[in-house]
């Protein structure tokens, strides 16, 4: 494990391209797009899944947007353990009683919608419990990205949550440090419930020795979680406890599981198939805007050189002055012609 803060340049916005035409999904290395906005009310109830608990279906581009809001979490958590050496943990008063959730004490560290967050962590009393008459006219506000995509915009309880407890990754008695969690395996936010307030200091209750913990998922199809390194998976919704338990011990000696055997067994729908062909369409829009900002790069560079003092180039982190980034594109291009390979053999098979 290390604690350099992860980065996403360039992979951020490459994330739509470089899925390719099929939904899978992303580690810690892997680009991330932009999570989908949440519904409004009436959006939600006019969708055509079914809403039950027990019966709703995650699609691909749902799969892909809870992926990212995990990954935009686990990103938000590893910053606030740079800032303070210690992963986040409930509010608690002087004696020792919970007040309000870690998803208040991250909302300072959470990058998308900066402002509003930041904004938002100043309004709450710190010294009151999270149904306090003052803090309570705060549930109101949950931010998007503690929001799944069928969740109307009102709603105001979370599934993102943690394995609370002893040998956890955010056991509630030791303040840890990342050196603490050895197994990289070691899970740390997933969507499953019941769901909770979000300001409220709940999570999924967890001990090694007494029976787990009976698990309400978002999904029928899918258990979206992120690991302690960054990486998100969606795993099979109906994972045996034991095999639950290795994962979520933070150093328990216990081999952890091959994830690839863990994955979700997902097919595109008929559905999602019909929509493929608009979904490449806007690829295609995006691929362009990048080759004209590409050129529009190179013009201006060109420029530069004209200049009888060449003024040095700006700082950039990500060293794509260069050319760097061009790794990052032979990745997309890769991928695109590994899927089309899948796609003219499918082709081919339904030919014979």
């Amino acid at each position: 494990m290390t604690t350099t803060k992860m980065k996403f340049p360039l992979a951020l916005t490459l994330g739509f391209v470089a899925s390719g035409w099929t939904f899978t999904s992303l580690d810690a290395n892997q680009p991330m797009a932009i999570p989908a906005t949440p519904m409004t009310a009436s959006q939600a109830a006019n969708q055509p899944q079914k809403t039950s608990v027990n019966e709703r279906m995650a699609r691909g581009s749902d799969r892909i947007a809870n992926q990212n809001r995990l990954k935009l979490i686990m990103l938000a958590i590893h910053d606030y353990f740079n800032a303070k050496s210690r992963f986040p943990q409930d509010i608690k008063d002087k004696n020792g009683e919970p007040l309000l959730s870690w998803r208040v004490e991250l909302l300072p560290y959470i990058e998308q919608d900066a402002d509003e967050n930041h904004a938002l962590y100043k309004q709450f009393n710190f010294n009151e419990p999270w149904d306090s008459e003052h803090n309570k006219k705060l549930v109101a506000k949950m931010p998007d990205i503690y929001r799944l995509k069928f969740q109307p915009k009102e709603e105001t309880k979370t599934y993102s949550q943690f394995f609370g407890g002893p040998g956890t990754a955010f056991d509630p008695g030791p303040k840890l440090k990342m050196v603490d969690v050895l197994d990289e395996k070691t899970l740390g936010v997933v969507e499953a419930g019941p769901p909770v307030d979000w300001t409220k200091p709940a999570d999924i209750p967890y001990a090694p020795k007494k029976p787990f913990p009976k698990l309400e998922l978002p999904y029928k199809n899918v258990f979206t979680v992120a690991f302690m390194n960054g990486a998100t998976y969606t795993l099979k919704p109906d994972l045996d406890p034991k095999i639950l338990q290795k994962l979520i011990g933070r150093d328990d000696e216990q081999p952890a599981p091959d994830l690839k055997t863990l994955k979700a067994n997902l097919r595109l729908t008929k559905e999602e198939l019909e929509e493929l062909p608009i979904l490449l369409i806007e690829k295609e829009k995006f691929l362009e805007v990048i080759a004209e900002q590409v050129r529009e790069q190179r013009r201006l560079i060109g420029e530069l050189i004209t200049l009888k003092d060449l003024p040095d180039l700006p700082p950039d982190d990500d060293h794509s002055w260069g050319g760097g980034d061009s790794r990052l594109f032979i990745l997309t291009s890769e991928r695109l012609k590994s899927r089309n390979k899948e796609l003219q053999k499918l082709i081919d098979a339904k030919k014979k």
